[in-house]
């Protein structure tokens, strides 16, 4: 079992330089330790959130598995890109392809939240990057459009509160579907996703542009099923029951093809379950060959 002291360390914040497919980038990660005979873990976080979402689950993994939690680009501490148009899933899987080869990592484990997800398919079903296990929240290859629909029209909103329990409400009713268990819970959950103004407002923690290309980039997305099927790498499905980006169907057939996924359904979640909840990161744990 691995020690308190172990459970305590802090991860190293760590800030590269990546070229990717176009203009240059600094990508900032967390870089929690781990041994250096088991593949890392890298954690791949949703459309509109940070790195900072998977502190419970690096925790859950101290002194089994390094964890790398990057911000994507124009979330975060992680560069704004220039041209808005570079916000494509082309760009963040180049930069999650530099950030592994940066680091020199040989091989990798690759966890993916909602569109983070869609990423973490690319980079498993690329079989230059050595990708040995995968865990995909909440996302799958064939996405309904409505979602689509759904997150543009999030997006289209101006978002900006001017005190803390403005952002919190905010929060607790456009994430509700997360089932977070307590009210520290959600009070964490808005505070890493948001960045305080100097006039001590908030506003989401991501570059606004990030919508411009959104749209035009993710048309046919809803019909990945190539990508899923060409990935080798064992992997976990991890569907909030009440899922409208995850519909059961597609989560079903999900483990009838491809690599022939483990489906587990999050009851009392939708879209997504957040892995603040020890049965959440102890079923990742358990999946990777870790203790829980």
């Amino acid at each position: 079992m691995p020690s308190d002291a172990n459970k305590n360390t802090a991860p190293a914040a760590r800030r590269l330089t990546l070229q990717g497919s176009g203009e240059a980038v600094e990508l900032a990660c967390a870089d929690w330790p781990g041994p250096d005979d088991v593949p890392p873990l890298l954690c791949i976080p949703g459309f509109t959130r940070t790195g900072r979402d998977f502190e419970e689950l690096a925790k859950a993994l101290a002194g089994r598995r390094r964890v790398i939690c990057p911000d994507l680009v124009g979330r975060g501490e992680s560069s704004r890109l220039a041209d808005p148009a570079g916000y494509t899933m082309r760009t963040y899987l180049g930069h999650m392809a530099g950030l592994v080869s940066a680091l020199q990592i040989r091989e990798v484990a690759v966890l993916g939240v909602s569109m983070g997800g869609l990423v973490a398919m690319g980079l498993a079903a690329d079989p230059a990057l050595r990708v040995r296990h995968l865990v995909l929240v909440d996302v799958g290859p064939g996405v309904p459009s409505t979602a689509f629909d759904l997150l543009d029209l999030y997006l289209a909103g101006n978002h900006r509160f001017a005190g803390f329990d403005a952002l919190l409400a905010h929060v607790k009713r456009y994430f509700a579907a997360c089932d977070l268990p307590s009210e520290l819970a959600w009070r964490l959950f808005a505070f890493r996703g948001a960045r305080k103004l100097a006039d001590g407002g908030y506003v989401p923690d991501y570059d606004p542009a990030i919508r411009i290309p959104f749209r035009a980039d993710f048309r046919g997305m809803e019909r990945a099923w190539p990508t899923f099927d060409a990935i080798a790498a064992p992997t976990l499905v991890l569907r909030g029951a009440q899922s409208h980006v995850l519909p059961a169907d597609v989560a079903e057939e999900m483990t009838r093809r491809g690599p022939r996924a483990t489906l587990v359904t999050i009851p009392g979640a939708g879209h997504w379950p957040a892995l603040v909840k020890p049965a959440e990161t102890a079923l990742v744990a358990r999946f990777l060959g870790g203790e829980a």
